[in-house]
């Protein structure tokens, strides 16, 4: 923790041992608010969270099952529900129903101007101190987030629950082994508890947005931590996320019916199409059973050279920020705290690279944020926290969770691979190499089949023009686009469009994905999927005879079988209603099985 102002042998030498001795007058302020403050925030949350969960299931811990009433534990007496309802009762909007995308908006912006009113009100107290607090959140959210995940994709087997420092977080994951030993309901609790943290962690973003915004607009204030009044705050947060995603859900008809609900008690509400249970269970069998990818040494060196050049290291080397961070801090500050030349010594002495490099990776992480962009939908903010964590919060002194930077660093990682990246040359570059990642994933689809059907025909990138020679003619057979997969076995042919898109988690995102394969216009996924299929039949003996069957008469033709693939969960697989259906990688044998029986 160190400042150019903090001490005379301010180096690159000495940074990661800090200088606590010789804090500034800045960086003393703000470790003292950490300290008096934030610190005090957390089992506010933590008991919240306790609540929270015991509303879903009971408690298992050493040995014992709690159950409570969960409305007892309530220390702030504060919930996002209440919240609404205040509002809503307020406005008179009880018993209400908006059933267009123009009213919805209207209505959710206008809830929403009140709930930033509030959390402005809110936060005049210690605008400084709420803002590290929920940076703090965040990190904790992220914390007791990937816990749950790691032990659902390792099993219980390979996962040493007792290894889990946190006692909250190892409280839970005990209590979800319980039940998914013995309680049939595993998946729809275990879904319904993700949904929590996952609403935590988007709300938290832009709940730091909003109060580090007003923060710079309200007197500067270092009062005592008021535990009603941060409840309070957390529940106001919630409730505006809690909107944007009911409003996503309501405008786009997201698994739902496309209207939103205000009942007569005032809570936001949407009419869902699919059972929960049984979208639950699809989901967690998708996350168990999900796809490990795996980067060749060919293409993780020429992420290497494009890293190189727009960010000064390699692909390992953004990787190795957050495995050096938590290594070098494990039992030292919670904080980072200091001025961007601390920040820029920090990432110089990790990984060992020039004052230019590390300047454009940190370029990376800083939040300069000087404006509010008022959210109208959950898409992903340029501005998140968990991609740019680094907010100055006096004096361009910044102060960020050693944990919150890792997980960035983290994310960025999987933005470069994913190519998630904001538009930019960078970006453009990156795709080059992403395009290569998913031609891995035709062929591990391919590969995937011929273990399976070991009699199976199986051709994967097939190319638009030049591939597939015409069977009584010279010349080729000319595509309307590339194939992914083609397979013929026992008689049938299957036609494959692999999609390797990233995760989705957002309403609006998952809701963009849907209308990728729900739409059949010109240029949409089932429109080039339907003009390949044409092209199929309007060629078949050709294309028989390219999958190695020497009497393309001996297959009776047919309506080839179209199919999308993805490599993790996606809602599209439960669509029931699209020309050509979305199957999972980890279903799509059993798919293809019950295809030939029928």
């Amino acid at each position: 923790m160190a400042c150019e102002y903090c001490s005379t042998s301010y180096s690159k030498e000495q940074i990661i041992e800090g200088s606590k001795k010789h804090l500034c007058e800045t960086c003393s302020y703000l470790e003292d608010m950490i300290n008096n403050f934030v610190i005090n925030t957390h089992p506010i949350y933590v008991i919240d969270l306790t609540k929270k969960f015991l509303s879903i299931c009971p408690i298992f811990n050493e040995g014992k099952i709690i159950s409570a009433n969960s409305a007892r534990i309530d220390l702030s007496g504060y919930d996002e529900e209440k919240i609404i309802k205040k509002i809503t009762n307020k406005l008179e909007l009880n018993d209400t129903k908006y059933l267009d995308k123009k009213s919805i908006a209207m209505i959710t912006n206008h809830l929403m101007g009140h709930l930033f009113d509030n959390v402005r009100e809110i936060i005049t107290d210690n605008p400084k101190g709420y803002l590290l607090s929920f940076l703090k959140l965040l990190e904790y959210n992220i914390h007791i987030t990937m816990a749950a995940v790691s032990w659902l994709n390792r099993g219980e087997k390979a996962f040493k629950i007792e290894e889990i420092t946190d006692n909250f977080s190892r409280t839970v994951v005990q209590s979800l082994d319980l039940q998914k030993k013995y309680n049939s309901s595993f998946n729809s609790i275990y879904k319904e508890w993700e949904n929590v943290l996952a609403l935590d962690k988007q709300a938290f973003q832009y709940g730091i947005e909003i109060i580090n915004y007003y923060s710079e607009r309200v007197p500067e204030s270092n009062k005592k931590l008021n535990d009603d009044k941060f409840g309070e705050l957390i529940a106001t947060v919630r409730a505006i996320f809690f909107i944007l995603n009911v409003r996503d859900i309501a405008s786009e008809g997201l698994l739902s019916e496309n209207q939103l609900i205000i009942d007569k008690e005032g809570l936001l509400r949407v009419n869902q199409k699919i059972d929960h249970d049984y979208f639950s269970d699809f989901y967690v069998d998708a996350m168990i059973n999900r796809r490990k990818v795996s980067i060749s040494n060919v293409i993780s060196k020429q992420f290497d050279q494009v890293c190189q050049k727009y960010i000064g290291v390699d692909l390992d080397g953004v990787q190795k920020i957050g495995h050096d961070l938590l290594r070098t801090y494990k039992n030292s500050d919670e904080f980072l705290i200091g001025s961007i030349s601390y920040f820029k010594l920090l990432f110089m002495e990790l990984l060992n690279i020039p004052v230019e490099a590390s300047e454009r990776l940190l370029a990376l992480f800083m939040n300069d944020q000087d404006t509010l962009e008022f959210a109208v939908s959950t898409t992903e903010r340029e501005y998140r926290p968990l991609r740019k964590c680094l907010i100055p919060i006096k004096n361009d002194i910044i102060a960020c969770p050693v944990s919150l930077l890792s997980y960035a660093a983290t994310a960025l990682y999987l933005d470069i691979i994913e190519n998630s990246l904001p538009e930019s040359s960078f970006k453009r570059e990156l795709f080059k190499i992403t395009s290569q990642l998913h031609e891995e994933f035709e062929k591990e689809v391919a590969n995937s089949l011929k273990t399976t059907f070991k009699d199976a025909l199986i051709k994967y990138n097939v190319r638009k023009e030049n591939e597939i020679p015409f069977h009584y003619k010279k010349g080729y057979v000319t595509l309307s686009g590339q194939i992914d997969v083609l397979i013929l076995v026992q008689g049938k042919l299957f036609v494959i469009e692999c999609k390797d898109n990233p995760y989705k988690y957002t309403a609006k995102a998952i809701s963009n994905e849907l209308n990728k394969f729900r739409k059949v216009s010109k240029g949409s996924y089932q429109f080039k999927l339907r003009n390949k299929i044409n092209d199929i039949k309007e060629n078949w003996d050709s294309v028989i005879s390219y999958l190695g069957v020497a009497d393309p008469h001996s297959v009776e033709k047919h309506e080839p079988i179209g199919l999308f693939v993805v490599d993790s969960f996606s809602a599209s697989a439960l669509e029931e209603e699209l020309v050509y259906p979305v199957v999972l990688f980890s279903g799509l044998r059993n798919y293809i099985y019950e295809r030939l029986i029928t």
